[in-house]
């Protein structure tokens, strides 16, 4: 088995990517880990029993999660009938834009 290509501490939460650095909340934490171990697409409803919380507040949280890790390129993709597992995609680089200088009216460029 491959290493997969994250860091994840399930004790403080930290998750680490391609340089990029984010820590989770105990839930998000939880859920995050579900989907980490599972072997196959896992729903909100098994992760719901795996943690010991109610199926809605799962269901819930689940798209808060997706929005915490999209900086990092991790993605869950789902289906609706098999439940939901990790993506990874390459995280863009930081470009910064710079805009063009400023002239003043009269001014010469030499």
């Amino acid at each position: 088995m491959t290493a997969p290509p994250f860091v994840f501490n399930n004790k403080t939460g930290e998750l680490r990517r391609q340089g990029i650095v984010t820590t989770l909340c105990r839930l998000h934490a939880d859920i995050f880990n579900c989907y980490a171990t599972a072997q196959t697409p896992i729903g909100a409803g098994a992760i719901a029993r795996a943690i010991r919380h109610p199926e809605h507040s799962i269901k819930d949280e689940i798209p808060v999660l997706v929005k915490r890790l999209k900086p990092l390129g991790i993605l869950i993709a789902r289906t609706t009938s098999r439940g939901g597992w990790l993506e990874f995609e390459d995280v863009p680089k930081w470009k910064p834009t710079i805009a063009a200088p400023a002239t003043l009216p009269g001014e010469q460029r030499g």
